[in-house]
């Protein structure tokens, strides 16, 4: 892979279905929320089956106010 052979063990992205201004600003790439599984598991293949998917409940009040979820029900709701 041609990240190995550029010398990287690993590299990470970030989902952000509501991003601030300045996080737009900064150069946000994020996957379509909708393509999500076909994406890794098109990192998956890619990789040899050695893709792992993080997940979080997240911190941006924002993103959960934009989807009319409570920011204070996050945990329960990702459990």
């Amino acid at each position: 892979m041609a990240a190995e052979r550029a010398g990287f063990d690993g590299f990470a992205f970030t989902e952000h279905p509501a991003p601030s201004t300045s996080w737009l600003a900064a150069g946000v790439i994020r996957l379509s929320i909708r393509s999500w599984r076909s994406d890794t598991a098109t990192v998956d293949w890619l990789s040899g089956g050695r893709f792992i998917l993080g997940a979080g409940t997240g911190y941006l009040t924002a993103e959960y106010f934009a989807f009319g979820v409570e920011f204070a029900e996050r945990n329960m709701l990702f459990d």
